[in-house]
This record gives C-alpha cells, structure tokens and sequence, in this order.
C-alpha cells in the first residue's frame, strides 16, 4: 500500500516537474530567438552607420579642402587686385600732361580742378564681392569642420552604444541558452523518475492484487467468529468424552 501511494505521488511529482520545464524551456527558446534578431538589426545597423559615415566623412573632407583652396585663391586675387588698382591710382600719368604729370586742368583756376579718381567705383564693387565670396567660403569651412567633427563624435557614441548593447543581449542569450538547457535536461530526467514511478505503481498495484484475495478469505464476521468457537467448545467436549470412556 506504502509503495503503491509512492509511487503515485512520485507520478504526479514528475507531471508537475515536465509541464513546469516544458514551460521554461519553451519560454527559453523565443526569448533567444527574439534576442537573436535584436543582436543582427544591432550589427546591420553598426555596418549601415560605417558606411553612412565613410560617405559623409569624405564628402565633408572634399568640402573643406574646395572651402579652403576657394578662399585661398579668392584671397591671392584681392591681394593682386588691391595691389592693381591702388598702382594704376599711385602711377597714373595723364596723357598731355608735363614731365611732373601736370595737365591744363592741374594749372587751370580752382574752378577748372579736379581729382583724378580712375576706376575706384569699379574697383570697390569687384573687390566687394570678392571679399563675400572669400567670406563664404571661410564660412562653410568653418561650418563644415564643425559638423563633421560631431558627426564623428556622434557616430563613435552610437557604435559604442550599440556594441555594448549587443554585449549585454549576447550574454543574456548565453544565460538563456544555459536555462533552456537545464530544463530540456531535467525534463529527461523527469520522463526517467515518472517512467521508474509508472513501473514501481504498477508492481505495487499487482502485489495488491495478489494479497487481496487472501485479505478477503482471511475476514470473518462476528457471528463466524462465535460459531467457530462454539464448535472449537463442542469439539472439544466430545474429545473429553471419549478419553473418558476410553479410560472406564
């Protein structure tokens, strides 16, 4: 009775232990899965950014060197063109005029005087856009120096981010890997214990089966017992009887 009672709660033990793995291990699995995907965006993502920023980088790089070579030159040409028109305002010789550049204007009354002023109205205009051009160009080198240089401050924190992110999953899925293992592990043994159970319920179950027959014969009611003994009385009454006539 002990072994059959064992055994059957041995049989619900190992049920529970299987249906409560057979969770776990299920649980286990999507979430590696799910951290699987995780990790391949992360990494797709780390690649697509490299390239995004190789492209950028030279892109910004090409910029600031036409910046720069732009601003160099627009600066040598306002140096030449500043040196030209102050010189052609300085050496300026009147046609006309005497050996001192004197014209009949110069030696004229005050009335008929005047200064020569050439081409400064022309010469201000070209060398104010000049000077704009030069500006701008100055500018977008600035400009872009600056933003590459958080372009790449930036792109470095993403892929640090990004590969600790995928650290972390990657140890997550090892620790989920090693919990889904144990479960399809214990599991087995589960199915071991309940198939051993099964085995030792059945044996009991069969013992009983053969003892009971003998428990069944082996039962006497009360008005049996009182008759047996009555009989047992009355043989031996008939016992005394004849050693007593044996005897006389």
């Amino acid at each position: 009775m002990d072994n059959r009672d064992k055994a059957s709660d041995n049989i619900e033990e190992q049920n529970g232990i299987m249906a409560k793995k057979s969770s776990l291990a299920e649980a286990k699995a999507e979430e590696i899965e799910d951290l699987s995907e995780q990790i391949a965006t992360l990494n797709k993502e780390i690649l697509e950014a490299e390239e995004l920023r190789t492209n950028e980088k030279a892109d910004n790089k090409a910029s600031i060197a036409e910046a720069k070579a732009g601003a160099a030159a627009v600066k040598s040409a306002l140096t030449v063109l500043k040196g030209f028109y102050g010189l052609v305002q300085t050496d300026y010789k009147p046609p006309n005029s005497d050996r001192s550049g004197n014209t009949v204007d110069d030696v004229a009354p005050e009335a008929f005087s005047g200064e020569y002023k050439g081409m400064g109205d022309s010469a201000k205009g070209i060398l104010g856009i000049l000077a704009v051009i030069q500006t701008d160009f100055e500018r977008t080198d600035t400009k872009t120096t600056a933003e590459e240089k958080t372009a790449a401050k930036d792109h470095t924190k993403f892929v640090t981010d990004s590969k600790t992110d995928i650290k972390n999953k990657a140890q997550k899925k090892t620790n989920a890997e090693k919990a889904k293992e144990g479960a399809e592990q214990a599991i087995v043994q589960a199915k071991d214990d309940l198939y051993d159970a099964k085995k030792l319920h059945a044996s009991a179950e069969e013992e009983l089966e053969k003892l009971s027959p003998m428990c069944v014969e082996g039962t006497e009611t009360y008005a049996e017992r009182v008759q047996k003994r009555l009989d047992e009385i009355q043989a031996l009454k008939e016992a005394y009887k004849i050693l007593d006539e044996w005897q006389n």
